[in-house]
């Protein structure tokens, strides 16, 4: 669409979106391959199936993040730009009959005189809004993030802990949702921001102690040093994810926009007014940029740290899985080199519960027991299966029956550990119909 007495020319898109989720997440990926393609700007608009309750849509119940239906419009803060942008919207709302909320709307503006400020919130008729806000469900601020800012992060992640039923739940149970469920909630903040280290230590607190303890409130009571539940298991740890490293990965995608994906509009932006034809490599981190901008520049420190040849570019080329951006191949570029444990084939043994792993990981003091238990594990025969498997369960009974001794004040009976020790293999064998079968005599 072209405005006959300004020559401004708005391309516009009409959706309407489909009931699965399925569904859904192809169009947006249509969508970003037609968004590639527009140079002029581009007005999407239209029904994207987002309902006010559960019972307006057919298909997958609505979530909560569903409900949430944003809108966020830019342009020029002066009157031309803005009768433009609200005319479209106005042509827009006459062929679809959707209009802007007033009482939810809001206006942000930035280096504008009280006048024209004054004149362009009587033409929209919006409240002018103030930083900080919500958007998506993150906070957008034109200074640092801040602790106070990421508390919601931090209530979302205790909140999950208390609905769970934690003490019914093994430790090694405790670690998946850790890995799992916490782990992904604060992925969608990490890709964005550096988040403070102050809210990084929270947050390990937050799982820290609900390993440990199996609950929401943060204590100090800890069988072993979080920095070395994080390292992987061929190091002798649980291969929990590091936070820290983790983050400086994910913003590290950001770096590669800037360097690969030239086409897109804040990328462009970022390009006209900090970088300016300069190289990416050399150039000195803009003082006039944002915070987030800045942060994100930073990040090629941290890679040409790493022991890789060639130039920024190629450096992120190589960091690169299927011409997308691998955070995982960069995470575990950035981890540590640790030394490798001579027991580690022992905890790395398929065969055995994972549950019997946990404990087996977690003794002190057994060094001759378990070398001679990991190179019985490094064998591919039955016997050293069986072995493999019954020392575990050893561990794991013995650890078990003294915590009923001291609390339950149980019998020890030797005869019973090993009837069980037989019959859990038996069982395991039996329903692992792919794995090599052997008998206990």
């Amino acid at each position: 669409m072209e405005e006959s007495s300004s020559q401004f020319t708005t391309d516009i898109t009409m959706v309407y979106a489909q009931n699965t989720l399925q569904q859904r997440e192809d169009l947006w990926v249509e969508l970003q391959q037609l968004g590639a393609q527009i140079s002029n700007t581009w007005l999407l608009c239209g029904d994207f199936n987002n309902g006010l309750t559960t019972e307006d849509r057919i298909g997958q119940p609505v979530t909560a993040r569903e409900i949430q239906d944003d809108l966020l419009m830019f342009c020029r803060a002066d009157i031309e730009s803005i009768r433009l942008l609200q005319g479209v919207f106005q042509k827009f709302s006459a062929a679809s009959g959707l209009q802007a909320n007033k009482d939810k709307s809001f206006i942000y503006m930035e280096g504008v005189d009280a006048d024209e400020k004054q004149a362009i919130l009587n033409t929209l008729g919006f409240e002018e809004g103030t930083f900080p806000f919500r958007y998506l469900g993150v906070p957008l601020s034109s200074k640092k993030l801040t602790v106070q800012q990421c508390l919601p992060l931090i209530e979302k992640i205790t909140d999950r802990v208390r609905c769970w039923s934690a003490r019914l739940l093994s430790y090694f149970g405790r670690l998946q949702m850790i890995k799992s469920v916490l782990f992904g909630i604060q992925t969608y903040w990490a890709q964005i921001f550096i988040l403070p280290k102050k809210v990084m230590k929270m947050i390990n607190a937050v799982f820290r102690t609900f390993l440990w303890i199996g609950e929401a409130t943060i204590t100090k009571k800890a069988l072993i040093a979080w920095e070395q539940i994080c390292r992987p298991i061929s190091a002798g740890s649980l291969n929990v994810i590091n936070l820290c490293i983790w983050n400086k990965a994910a913003v590290m995608k950001q770096l590669w926009a800037v360097e690969m994906k030239k086409d897109c509009l804040w990328i462009k932006w970022v390009h006209n007014y900090y970088i300016k034809k300069q190289d990416l490599e050399h150039m000195p981190t803009p003082k006039n940029a944002a915070w987030v901008i800045r942060k994100i520049i930073e990040t090629k420190e941290d890679l040409k740290r790493q022991p890789m040849q060639g130039s920024l570019c190629n450096r992120l080329k190589i960091l690169q899985l299927q011409e997308q951006f691998s955070i995982k191949k960069t995470y575990l570029l950035l981890l540590p080199q640790y030394q490798k444990v001579h027991w580690r084939s022992i905890v790395l043994q398929t065969k055995i519960h994972p549950r019997f792993k946990f404990i087996l990981w977690s003794i002190k003091g057994w060094s001759e027991e378990l070398t001679w238990a990991s190179r019985m594990a490094r064998k591919k025969t039955g016997k050293a299966e069986i072995t493999s498997y019954v020392f575990a369960m050893l561990i794991y009974s013995i650890w078990r029956e003294r915590n009923m001794i001291r609390f339950q004040q149980s019998a020890f009976e030797e005869h019973r550990i090993c009837r069980e020790i037989v019959l859990q293999y038996t069982q395991e064998a039996e329903d692992n119909q792919s794995g090599s079968r052997h008998c206990i005599v």
